[in-house]
């Protein structure tokens, strides 16, 4: 199971949930940024804003033995 977020109660849960972390303050910053430009009429590309995100592995994942 695996639980998107990485929520400061993932790792308080028995077992601790894995998780995805995303950049959730620079995903607000880019929005913000976008939203001010449409509030103020500019011209605004078409573009793709990706962020880097992470696997938190915890309690709820493991890697699968190869038995070749």
């Amino acid at each position: 199971m695996i639980g998107f977020d990485d929520i400061p109660m993932s790792s308080l849960l028995s077992p601790a949930l894995s998780t995805i972390h995303q950049p959730a303050y620079e995903m607000g910053r880019e929005a913000a940024g976008l939203l001010i430009q449409l509030v103020e009429q500019a011209a605004i590309e078409n573009k793709n804003i990706q962020l880097p995100v992470s696997f938190i592995e915890r309690g709820t994942t493991r890697k699968v033995k190869s038995d070749g």
